[in-house]
């Protein structure tokens, strides 16, 4: 599925969930455009402060808390790396 499928799927999926908010929309819109600029493949790499900027999320506490959640409730999964070297890394769920 594209990138247009998944939006779509993700967007129907989270229109039932209450736990999702603006931020969630948003860190997942911005999510695909990093995979669309890396050519749809997986893993994402990812760089926080990138996302931050597309998504229009300026609180570090609130990006970590919205893709940590995004995590737990099924979206993506995200895996978080400790190193200053080393990338997270983001899959997306269908």
């Amino acid at each position: 599925m594209g990138g247009l499928g998944i939006l779509h799927s993700f967007l129907e999926k989270t229109s039932r969930d209450g736990r999702i908010g603006p931020a969630h929309i948003s860190l997942f819109t911005a999510i695909l455009k990093c995979w669309s600029d890396q050519g749809y493949v997986e893993p994402i790499t990812i760089v926080s402060k990138e996302l931050m900027l597309i998504a229009k999320i300026f609180s570090p506490t609130t990006y970590h808390r919205t893709i940590r959640q995004l995590d737990e409730f099924g979206y993506i999964i995200y895996k978080c790396t400790s190193s200053k070297w080393e990338s997270n890394k983001i899959s997306i769920r269908d």
